[in-house]
C-alpha cells in the first residue's frame, strides 16, 4: 500500500517513522486515536509510517533528515502547495515520554510568534533573529538562523517531554 503525502492538508505534518511492534507505536497510536479531534483543532496532522507504508516515507525523508538508516523518529514538517519542507525531527524517542501530547504543543509552539514572559523561546516556534542562543537549563549555545525552529537541546534534552523543560516551556534565550 502506498501512502500519498499530496492526500494531506497543508500545514504542519508529524510523522512517526516505526513499526507496528515497536514501543513508540504501541503508545503514541492509542494516544493519537484519543487526541485527533485536539490535534486537528491546533493545525497539525500526524502520520505513522509504518510497515508497507514505511519504504515510500524512507525514499521521501531520508534526504530531509539525512540519516542513512530511517529509524525511529518523529519528523516534523509542513505542506505548502504540494511541498514538503523540513522543519525538525526527534531522532530515537523515549517511550516513557507522551509523545502526542508534545506534538499537541509543538503545533501551538509553532504557531506562536512571540518569546515568553522571561523573553525565552520554546521547542518549535520559529527563530525570528539569526544569533546565538543559550540553552538555560544547561548552558549550551546554538547558533540558529531566522525561519528555523528552535529544536529540543541536543545537550540536556529541554523541549523533550523527559527534559528539564517540557515542550510547554521557553528555555531558549537569545545572547
Amino acid at each position: 500500500m502506498n501512502f500519498d503525502y499530496n492526500a494531506l492538508p497543508d500545514g504542519l505534518i508529524a510523522i512517526f517513522t516505526t513499526t507496528t511492534s515497536s514501543d513508540i507505536y504501541i503508545n503514541e497510536y492509542p494516544r493519537y486515536q484519543e487526541m485527533k479531534m485536539q490535534l486537528d483543532q491546533v493545525g497539525v496532522s500526524v502520520v505513522f509510517a509504518v510497515d508497507d507504508s514505511y519504504s515510500d516515507f524512507n525514499v521521501l525523508l531520508k534526504p530531509m533528515v539525512k540519516q542513512n538508516n530511517l529509524g525511529e523518529n518523529i519528523i516534523f514538517t509542513s505542506k505548502f502547495d504540494g511541498k514538503l519542507v523540513y522543519l525538525t525531527h526527534k531522532e530515537s524517542p523515549e517511550t516513557e515520554g507522551n509523545w502526542t501530547d508534545a506534538i499537541k504543543q509543538f503545533a501551538i509552539n509553532f504557531a506562536d510568534i512571540q518569546p515568553d514572559e522571561k523573553d525565552m523561546w520554546k521547542w518549535g516556534q520559529v527563530v525570528q533573529e539569526d544569533g546565538d542562543y543559550l540553552c538555560v537549563d544547561c548552558g549550551y549555545i546554538g547558533e540558529f538562523k531566522k525561519g528555523e525552529v528552535f529544536p529540543i537541546c541536543e545537550v540536556c534534552l529541554s523541549g523533550d517531554p523527559a527534559g528539564p523543560s517540557g515542550p510547554e516551556a521557553g528555555y531558549w534565550e537569545k545572547v
